[in-house]
Parts: structure tokens; sequence; C-alpha cells
């Protein structure tokens, strides 16, 4: 089982902040297609 998993079974929301596609990004609640700093500005911005 994948942390995602782990946490989401505990009531989290997931993001996933990634430039690319992979296996799991489907298990995400919340995908952003981007570079860390990029996308954690997008968050907090």
């Amino acid at each position: 089982m994948t942390q995602k998993l782990i946490i989401s079974s505990a009531g989290a929301f997931c993001i996933e902040i990634n430039p690319e596609e992979k296996e799991l990004s489907q298990l995400y609640d919340k995908t952003i297609r981007s570079t860390a700093s990029q996308g954690l500005s997008q968050l907090f911005n």
C-alpha cells in the first residue's frame, strides 16, 4: 500500500506536484503539473 493510500484512508486531502504524470498520479485528490517551487507558489499565492 502506498503512503498516499494510507494517508487518504485517514481522511487527508493529497496533492501531487510533479511536472510529469506518474503511475499513481490518478490516486491524488489534486495534481499540479509543474516544478515544486512553481507548484508551491500556486498553492500559497
